[in-house]
């Protein structure tokens, strides 16, 4: 089911806030309901439930939420004044 989830992120891929394509999301919950059909799910929250994802409409506010500000093109740290990106500081880290 993970794979279909990403029908739903297209509708908001890098648009986040305001900047969202309402229409388009719910195009794409209509796609996402119909492949969840196809894989024998008659309702899609018997999957979704299980990642505490309970409405349509939470899905769009996280959607809508965008990542968090450091995986952002073009953000720059506070304290450091230059991007910095977070995947090379954390990948070391792994096998912690």
């Amino acid at each position: 089911m993970g794979g279909y989830y990403r029908i739903l992120h297209m509708a908001f891929a890098d648009t986040y806030k305001d900047k969202g394509e309402e229409d388009n999301y719910w195009v794409a919950v209509e796609e996402f309901k119909a492949r969840s059909k196809e894989l024998g799910f008659e309702d899609p929250f018997e999957v979704l439930t299980k990642y505490q994802l309970n409405s349509f409409e939470m899905i769009r506010d996280k959607l809508k939420a965008g990542p968090p500000a450091c995986f952002r093109e073009g953000w720059r740290s506070p304290l450091l004044g230059s991007k910095i990106d977070p995947i090379t500081v954390v990948k070391p880290l792994e096998h912690v």
